[in-house]
């Protein structure tokens, strides 16, 4: 049967998508990879490709269009499909600015700001990415609606259960069948991930919840607190110096931002309160991931771009050196991709190489931190009564005081340091 195509989730920000252009017409073929068309969203411009090969038939959205996620915009025909554009109505969405849009899906979390993290659907069919994750092997068993699997993955309902009940063709599972599960389902259920949950839900202590009540009077949003360290750098320059000569691949060389990455990664597995979401929900709840996810801020042609490096504590040093220059590239190129922007847990900002030596950087909602990362330069310190010379980099974590209070900063910060000047502990 044919596919809807709808406006997927392209970063952890959007809510709705604006059609730049569409560039395939009504009764054009399309291949499987080739663009459908454009979308931008808060992030950039990016283009959506098909995942059969078929017939774009009918546009329902036209260019300038925008539309909330998993709405439907274009319908494709698979290949060999027969099907009557006139059943479809189409251009019933004015363009952006013209008129509302329908309401978006409800979602389990906040919707967030220009650098936020949640967790992330996968989109449907005709798009960049597969829609919400099924769990493995049962993709193609479970018979569902491009906007039902995105409404199951944000309403943590698992598909399996509704498999063959679903209330549309043949059983299909469509949006209402999932909105019914979601009310039955427990509070605070989630959507299993491959090899367990990727994160879990606790509601605040009362105490807890008083101190996130208070501090939301005295500073509106997430009630930030920084916290600045200084690091002796001189061990982390001599271990990236000795690496670097003995790796062959231009790829993976490494920078000194790459082993603040994984150190940042590690004592956030130590410390996981703060690789979370705050959400703001009544009672409120923490949100603490299994998956370190790191957002990092890189300058692009459009702005400041937030792109995401994953599960940065289980790879070595030479896979997030090659992923960071892989994303760093498709960001200063101005192409993007969309998984690009999903998923990040913790945000790292580094403005060292500018030469600024210390900053309180902006948290980014729903995530709870960010770490402020300063230059490492040639500074004089104490050291035994005596005056040396050494390599000291300040790094000041900002964090949403609701979720966590300075002790479990300082603690974090404690790891961090320890990790940095003994940086065989980043290899091993």
């Amino acid at each position: 049967m044919p596919e809807e195509i709808v406006m997927p989730r392209l970063s952890d920000t959007m809510s709705e998508g604006t059609i730049a252009r569409w560039l395939k017409k009504e009764g054009d073929p399309v291949k499987t990879g080739e663009a459908l068309f454009e979308v931008e969203t808060d992030k950039a411009t990016l283009e959506l490709q098909s995942y059969h090969d078929g017939t774009l038939v009918k546009i329902l959205r036209g260019d300038g269009s925008t539309a909330p996620i998993g709405t439907p915009v274009g319908i494709l025909a698979k290949a060999g499909e027969s099907v009557d554009p006139s059943q479809y109505k189409g251009g019933s969405e004015p363009p952006a600015g013209r008129g509302a849009a329908p309401p978006a899906p409800p979602q389990d979390s906040p919707p967030s700001g220009a650098q936020r993290g949640t967790a992330s659907p996968e989109p449907p069919a005709p798009s960049a990415q597969p829609t919400a994750p099924v769990p493995a092997g049962a993709a193609e068993d479970v018979r569902a609606s491009p906007l039902a699997r995105l409404m199951a993955e944000q309403n943590g309902v698992d598909l399996r259960a509704l498999a063959g009940k679903g209330s549309g063709p043949g059983g299909r599972i469509v949006r209402s069948d999932v909105e019914g599960a979601a009310k039955t389902a427990p509070r605070g259920a989630a959507a299993p991930a491959p090899g367990g949950p990727d994160h879990e839900d606790r509601e605040l202590n009362r105490v807890r919840q008083a101190i996130a009540r208070n501090l939301a009077l005295s500073k509106p949003g997430a009630p930030h607190i920084y916290l600045t360290m200084e690091i002796e750098m001189d061990a982390a320059l001599a271990l990236y110096r000795q690496l670097n000569e003995v790796v062959a691949d231009e790829q993976s060389r490494l920078t000194v931002n790459d082993l603040v990455l994984k150190a940042t990664a590690l004592a956030l597995r130590k410390l996981p309160d703060l690789n979370a979401h705050f959400l703001d929900e009544k009672p409120p709840k923490l949100r603490v991931f299994n998956r370190v996810n790191l957002t990092v801020a890189v300058p692009g042609e459009q702005g400041l771009m937030v792109p995401v490096i994953k599960d940065v504590d289980k790879k070595s040093l030479s896979q997030i050196a090659r992923e960071a220059k892989q994303v760093y590239g498709r960001i200063r190129s101005n192409k993007p991709a969309p998984d690009d922007f999903q998923g990040g847990t913790f945000a790292v900002s580094n403005l060292g190489r500018w030469g600024i030596d210390e900053f309180q950087a902006v948290i980014n909602p729903p995530q709870v931190g960010i770490l402020a990362i300063g230059a490492a330069a040639p500074q004089p310190v104490v050291r035994d009564g005596k005056v040396e010379i050494r390599s000291m980099m300040r790094v000041t974590a900002s964090v949403d005081h609701r979720a966590a209070d300075g002790v479990y900063t300082a603690d974090f910060l404690v790891e961090l340091k320890r990790l940095l000047e003994h940086p065989l502990t980043l290899v091993i």
